[in-house]
């Protein structure tokens, strides 16, 4: 069920519309990810799910009624924010205590509480410590017990990991996560970093320009982006104005024909979008032999990027696509030549709209 909403939130700072009629459902114990660029609206959204910020129009719905006249700090919704505000005058135990002691609890509770945190993330033996000999793994992690000590209905956390470095950030969300299952606790949480993203949500909510582009699954989101304002923030650029050719089934473009899983549009106010995953380099005389779903050119830039190499490639009408290879796959040098085959379930279709259709899934 539906444990938190905001209902058509609007905020406006002085002329510039920061969210427009925006929408979102969390559902009890999920994950949800505001994820979008810098600007976009994802801490400002946060920040009145929080109380932190009044909406110029909308509601805030918790467990079926409003908390709009409720105050921050009676809401019982923990929040942690990127540079952790750890209190440096006290240890590690009694940064844990504040939010308890907040709430009044008696000493015994408080004492409960904060050795079962320590557990929790692993800082067993870490509670007379000043956060000044913490590692930035280890605050951040002090401050994740700290937010979840008072036991709070719904945890909010804006870039969590955005201080720490990349070899480090990797290895504290899986430990997040971990945690976050372990609390079951529903958890908003704002990041501008895809990996982040994809890897820690249930549900992922783009945002551009105050606005929400699409809320769905990581998996979905990635293989069905809904209009070009998520695939250009997905880094999707391989994009070839063409024409439909209904009689054929086919889209023709100057690269040749394409033929989609399942999906051909009507209209022929559209372009092609080959998404990052759909190619594989094949032997030059299998290529020639393909009639359909094929691309060639010489590669212009190779990017070993780990689990996949980015392969650029600019055909001969001075077109440049981009797309990832699994590693393993044999690919040439920078300057020659390379024939790719295009998946067919790898094609969607950009219309006048702005919006993306491709094949059954989407």
């Amino acid at each position: 069920m539906d444990e938190f909403v905001l209902s058509h939130i609007c905020k406006s700072m002085g002329a510039y519309g920061a969210l427009t009629d925006i929408t979102l459902a969390v559902h009890r114990g999920e994950r949800i990810c505001l994820l979008g660029p810098s600007g976009c609206g994802k801490t400002t959204l946060l920040r009145v799910a929080a109380g932190l910020e009044q909406p110029d129009a909308g509601d805030v719905i918790f467990q079926g009624g409003s908390i709009m006249k409720i105050p921050p700090h009676r809401r019982n919704f923990g929040m942690m924010f990127q540079d952790f505000a750890l209190f440096p005058h006290r240890n590690i135990f009694d940064n844990i205590a504040f939010g308890l002691e907040m709430k009044k609890e008696k000493k015994a509770v408080i004492n409960r509480r904060v050795t079962q945190m320590l557990e929790l993330v692993n800082l067993e033996d870490y509670g007379h410590r000043r956060v000044d000999e913490l590692s930035g793994g280890e605050r951040q992690r002090v401050a994740l017990a700290r937010t979840l000590a008072p036991s709070p209905d719904l945890v909010m956390l804006d870039e969590p990991l955005g201080s720490l470095d990349r070899l480090l950030r990797e290895r504290l969300l899986a430990d997040l996560c971990h945690i976050l299952t372990q609390t079951r606790v529903t958890t908003i949480f704002v990041t501008h970093d895809q990996n982040e993203a994809f890897a820690a949500a249930d549900r992922i909510c783009i945002m551009t320009q105050g606005q929400v582009q699409q809320i769905d699954t990581p998996e979905h989101l990635y293989n069905h982006p809904e209009n070009l304002a998520v695939a250009d923030f997905l880094g999707f650029q391989n994009l070839i104005a063409g024409a439909v050719d209904s009689d054929h089934g086919c889209f023709l473009t100057p690269q040749g024909r394409f033929v989609p899983d399942a999906f051909l549009p009507e209209a022929n106010a559209c372009d092609l979008l080959i998404l990052p995953w759909a190619a594989s380099p094949i032997p030059e005389h299998e290529w020639f032999k393909r009639t359909e779903n094929r691309l060639s050119g010489r590669v212009l830039d190779l990017f070993f990027q780990g689990s996949m190499t980015r392969l650029v490639v600019k055909t001969a009408d001075d077109q440049v696509f981009a797309f990832d290879i699994p590693p393993r796959k044999k690919l040439p040098r920078q300057g020659e030549a390379v024939f790719l085959k295009i998946c067919s379930d790898g094609l969607r279709f950009l219309g006048k709209d702005g919006r993306l259709k491709g094949n059954k899934g989407s």
